[in-house]
């Protein structure tokens, strides 16, 4: 269940709050969370003394204070298991809009890639210097009257909303045919 349905529970004293032995908050990171964290906050406070939790997270950089919090707050121990070990490496790339790909610019080992980055910069930098092209009739000399710029900027506006939908298909479908998915 959600933390906020557990809060609600705690709010109304529900029969089976009495019988929690544990309870496991993944991604405890959401305490830090503007619009959320009070509820982890709250829920933390009315869990029953004698509930024991575990917390998950893989980026929560005070995990010493925190703990240090949850043991005053409830007078158990808490135990922090740190590694360094990711079950499922990161690896980043880069989609330009207008490109020909998507590139590999930091491996699972975490190298830059250094040829991919500048080919995918390359192909930014080409894209954008084509459409101011196609915006000024090639005419070469840069050259731009104030009611032109304004028709220039509609027309970089039109050309962007109609490249993003096809850019974000081409996108997935090479995720897909790679083999990336599922992906954020």
């Amino acid at each position: 269940m959600t933390t906020e349905i557990l809060r609600n529970m705690l709010y109304r004293g529900a029969e089976m709050i009495r019988e929690i032995a544990w309870v496991i908050f993944d991604e405890i990171h959401y305490l830090k969370d503007p619009s959320r964290g009070v509820v982890w906050e709250e829920t933390l406070i009315l869990l029953p003394p004698q509930a024991r939790f575990v917390f998950l997270s893989a980026t929560i950089p005070n995990s010493l204070e925190f703990a240090k919090w949850i043991a005053k707050l409830n007078g158990h121990p808490c135990h922090v298991i740190y590694t360094e070990l990711r079950p499922v490496p990161l690896q980043h790339y880069l989609f330009p809009a207008g490109g020909d790909g998507i590139h590999l610019v930091v491996d699972y080992k975490g190298k830059f890639r250094d040829a991919n980055f500048m080919k995918a910069l390359s192909q930014i930098q080409s894209s954008t210097q084509e459409g101011c092209q196609q915006l000024q009739g090639h005419t070469g000399d840069g050259t731009v009257f104030a009611s032109e710029q304004l028709l220039e900027q509609q027309a970089k506006d039109k050309m962007a909303l109609s490249n993003r939908n096809e850019d974000v298909f081409r996108l997935v479908k090479m995720i897909m045919n790679r083999g990336f998915d599922p992906c954020i």
